[in-house]
């Protein structure tokens, strides 16, 4: 009948250099307060074409508050994505992420300076 299966190959995701410095879960600490989780997601479009979504998360509702799609994976990414969710929704006591670049960037500590946001690493 010609059927056969098909095996696909595994996929190297794209990977970036992180200095994981120690810092404080500030969560853990105030489990009451409103928090916003933020995380970048891989999507290959085709095989060695990747695209970013970058994502924030609201728990206490389940919602997902705000996405962006991006070619690159930088701290504009990250920045634009908690600037629609800024826009749209009351802001957060804390911004929890990984220590990735993107988050632990000047651009994303800036932004949430200005709003008076703590951000928390895992």
């Amino acid at each position: 009948m010609g059927i056969h299966s098909l095996m696909n190959r595994r996929f190297k995701k794209p990977s970036t250099h992180v200095d994981y410095s120690q810092r404080p879960n500030f969560i853990k600490r105030h489990p009451e307060a409103s928090v916003w989780r933020t995380d970048i997601t891989y999507l290959e479009l085709r095989p060695g074409t990747w695209v970013y979504l970058g994502s924030v998360y609201e728990p206490k509702v389940h919602r997902v508050l705000a996405f962006k799609i991006s070619r690159q994976m930088d701290a504009t990414l990250v920045v634009n994505t908690l600037n629609q969710a800024l826009e749209d929704f009351k802001k957060p006591v804390f911004v929890h992420s990984d220590m990735g670049s993107q988050y632990t960037s000047i651009e994303v500590e800036t932004l949430l300076e200005r709003h008076q946001i703590t951000h928390s690493y895992i």
